[in-house]
């Protein structure tokens, strides 16, 4: 969520601004075996009035970098 390169950092304002984003998750790292560093899995949607709820102006962000025990020294299993 913090890389700028390329602009990557004015495109996820431009999503944020323009209320597209529903969630965020951010993911611990070594919990992929082909990258040992943190993911963040980001839910879009283009309409935040669905299943009878008005959302927009929301964004839920979900901090679950501390979730999961260590597999292996290298791989982390998710609970």
């Amino acid at each position: 969520m913090s890389s700028n390169q390329s602009g990557e950092g004015q495109i996820r304002e431009a999503m944020v601004r323009g209320d597209v984003v529903e969630a965020m998750v951010a993911l611990p790292g070594q919990l992929f075996f082909n990258t040992q560093i943190p993911a963040c899995i980001w839910f879009l949607t283009n309409d935040k009035t669905q299943r009878g709820r008005d959302r927009r102006g929301e964004t839920l962000f979900i901090d679950a970098r501390q979730m999961g025990t260590m597999e292996t020294r290298v791989n982390r299993r998710a609970d």
